[in-house]
């Protein structure tokens, strides 16, 4: 007999101690012997198994994007919160600069109302139009007239336009 004949009566012996087919001996680790009636039955099992495989490793990786995406997203909810919270701060500051800045420019409406004249349209006509706006605003209307009638004719024009398109 020749080799080929000697492994051809192996393999036939095989299949008659084994009456129930061939046995699944390379399958995933963790797995249950299984038993297939022929090799295609066997690597489509096999293929199955890889696939299920696969599909489990990417819904753990979908569950870790997940909680990843949740974090970020309380982490994202914190950071707006302390921005609102920023925002407001700002708000209020800005709304206390304002009310100083309005406290001031009364302060000094009052020292303009007291002022001669002259010297308070020479000094109006040198600052920026929206704070001598803002003092001729807070001055008494007598004194902020006496003040304008002191000044250059354009100067004077200029500051009653601006002082007639007062923001409220």
């Amino acid at each position: 007999m020749n080799t080929h004949t000697v492994n051809a009566l192996c393999i036939f012996f095989i299949l008659l101690i084994s009456p129930a087919g061939i046995v699944a001996e390379d399958q995933p680790s963790g797995l249950e012997k299984k038993t297939f009636e022929s090799v295609e039955e066997r690597r489509v099992y096999l293929a199955l198994r890889m696939e299920h495989e696969q599909l489990k490793k990417e819904r753990d990786l979908l569950e870790e994007r997940k909680m990843e995406l949740k974090r970020l997203e309380v982490e994202v909810d914190k950071k707006l919160e302390e921005l609102g919270k920023t925002r407001e701060d700002i708000r209020k500051l800005l709304a206390e600069k304002d009310e100083k800045e309005m406290a001031r420019i009364l302060e000094l409406s009052k020292i303009y109302e007291k002022m001669v004249p002259e010297n308070a349209a020479r000094l109006l006509m040198a600052l920026d139009q929206k704070i001598a706006v803002g003092i001729l605003e807070k001055m008494k209307v007598k004194a902020a007239s006496a003040v304008l009638n002191k000044m250059d004719r354009k100067e004077a024009a200029r500051l009653s336009t601006a002082f007639s398109q007062l923001d409220p």
